[in-house]
Protein backbone atom coordinates (compact mmCIF):
# COMPACT_ATOMS: atom_id res chain seq x y z
CA UNK A 1 0.00 0.00 0.00
CA UNK A 2 1.56 3.38 -0.70
CA UNK A 3 2.05 5.70 2.16
CA UNK A 4 1.97 8.80 -0.01
CA UNK A 5 5.70 9.96 0.41
CA UNK A 6 7.60 11.97 -2.23
CA UNK A 7 10.51 9.26 -2.96
CA UNK A 8 7.84 6.28 -3.64
CA UNK A 9 7.69 5.18 -7.04
CA UNK A 10 4.71 4.42 -8.39
CA UNK A 11 3.49 4.47 -12.19
CA UNK A 12 2.93 8.28 -12.73
CA UNK A 13 6.38 8.81 -11.56
CA UNK A 14 8.86 6.38 -13.64
CA UNK A 15 12.12 8.25 -12.42
CA UNK A 16 14.04 9.98 -11.60
CA UNK A 17 12.78 10.28 -8.13
CA UNK A 18 13.20 13.31 -6.31
CA UNK A 19 15.79 12.53 -4.02
CA UNK A 20 17.84 11.41 -7.21
CA UNK A 21 16.51 15.17 -8.87
CA UNK A 22 18.12 16.85 -5.97
CA UNK A 23 21.10 15.05 -6.15
CA UNK A 24 21.52 16.26 -9.59
CA UNK A 25 21.19 19.80 -8.88
CA UNK A 26 23.41 19.99 -5.77
CA UNK A 27 25.82 17.84 -8.22
CA UNK A 28 25.60 20.61 -10.65
CA UNK A 29 25.83 23.44 -8.15
CA UNK A 30 28.65 21.91 -6.48
CA UNK A 31 30.32 21.64 -10.56
CA UNK A 32 30.18 25.36 -10.29
CA UNK A 33 30.95 26.81 -7.15
CA UNK A 34 34.66 27.42 -8.05
CA UNK A 35 33.15 29.73 -11.07
CA UNK A 36 31.32 32.00 -8.71
CA UNK A 37 32.08 35.23 -7.34
CA UNK A 38 32.45 35.82 -3.78
CA UNK A 39 29.93 37.31 -3.32
CA UNK A 40 27.75 34.76 -4.53
CA UNK A 41 29.99 31.92 -2.90
CA UNK A 42 27.76 31.85 0.56
CA UNK A 43 24.51 31.84 -1.36
CA UNK A 44 25.57 28.79 -3.18
CA UNK A 45 27.05 27.01 -0.30
CA UNK A 46 23.63 27.80 1.38
CA UNK A 47 21.51 26.20 -1.64
CA UNK A 48 24.20 23.51 -1.69
CA UNK A 49 23.32 22.51 2.07
CA UNK A 50 19.78 23.25 1.95
CA UNK A 51 19.45 20.71 -1.17
CA UNK A 52 21.63 17.93 0.91
CA UNK A 53 19.12 18.44 4.04
CA UNK A 54 16.13 18.15 2.01
CA UNK A 55 17.86 15.09 -0.17
CA UNK A 56 18.31 13.39 3.32
CA UNK A 57 15.48 14.10 4.58
CA UNK A 58 13.61 12.60 1.64
CA UNK A 59 15.59 9.63 1.63
CA UNK A 60 15.11 9.07 5.62
CA UNK A 61 11.31 10.08 5.90
CA UNK A 62 9.72 6.39 5.48
CA UNK A 63 12.73 5.03 8.39
CA UNK A 64 13.31 7.87 10.54
CA UNK A 65 9.33 8.78 10.83
CA UNK A 66 8.48 5.26 11.99
CA UNK A 67 11.38 5.26 14.57
CA UNK A 68 9.68 8.47 15.82
CA UNK A 69 6.07 7.76 16.05
CA UNK A 70 7.00 4.26 17.28
CA UNK A 71 9.04 6.07 20.28
CA UNK A 72 6.17 8.18 20.31
CA UNK A 73 4.13 5.30 20.83
CA UNK A 74 5.75 3.91 23.60
CA UNK A 75 5.26 7.13 25.59
CA UNK A 76 1.65 6.73 24.70
CA UNK A 77 1.16 9.50 22.45
CA UNK A 78 0.72 9.98 18.73
CA UNK A 79 2.21 13.81 18.14
CA UNK A 80 4.94 15.83 19.89
CA UNK A 81 2.23 18.24 20.25
CA UNK A 82 0.50 15.66 22.78
CA UNK A 83 3.74 14.87 24.10
CA UNK A 84 4.61 18.37 24.93
CA UNK A 85 1.46 19.64 25.74
CA UNK A 86 1.85 16.44 28.74
CA UNK A 87 5.24 17.81 30.14
CA UNK A 88 3.76 21.43 30.09
CA UNK A 89 0.76 20.20 32.10
CA UNK A 90 2.77 18.02 34.25
CA UNK A 91 0.69 14.51 33.49
CA UNK A 92 4.50 13.10 31.48
CA UNK A 93 7.43 13.21 34.37
CA UNK A 94 10.58 13.57 32.80
CA UNK A 95 12.44 10.72 33.97
CA UNK A 96 15.10 8.25 32.19
CA UNK A 97 12.53 7.15 29.61
CA UNK A 98 11.48 10.29 28.36
CA UNK A 99 15.09 11.41 28.29
CA UNK A 100 16.19 8.53 26.45
CA UNK A 101 13.26 8.98 24.04
CA UNK A 102 14.08 12.74 23.11
CA UNK A 103 18.00 12.01 23.30
CA UNK A 104 17.81 9.57 20.73
CA UNK A 105 14.87 11.63 18.59
CA UNK A 106 17.30 14.63 18.74
CA UNK A 107 19.97 12.34 17.25
CA UNK A 108 18.05 11.09 14.61
CA UNK A 109 17.14 14.45 13.81
CA UNK A 110 20.72 15.51 13.76
CA UNK A 111 21.57 12.74 11.22
CA UNK A 112 19.37 14.11 8.46
CA UNK A 113 20.05 17.57 9.19
CA UNK A 114 23.44 17.86 10.64
CA UNK A 115 25.57 14.53 9.81
CA UNK A 116 28.90 16.09 10.67
CA UNK A 117 27.78 17.44 14.05
CA UNK A 118 26.97 13.72 14.79
CA UNK A 119 30.19 12.46 13.62
CA UNK A 120 32.27 15.15 15.35
CA UNK A 121 30.15 14.28 19.13
CA UNK A 122 30.79 10.19 18.37
CA UNK A 123 33.77 10.45 17.76
CA UNK A 124 36.86 10.05 20.71
CA UNK A 125 38.15 13.05 21.87
CA UNK A 126 42.15 13.39 22.24
CA UNK A 127 41.67 14.87 25.68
Amino acid sequence: MPDGSLTEHDDLFTGPSAVELIDAVGEFLRAVRNDVGADQAFELRTAINALEIVGRQLGNETEVGHEHRQALAELGYRTDAELAQSIRSGEQAIGPDLVAVLKDDAERRLTVDSPRYVERSAAPSDD
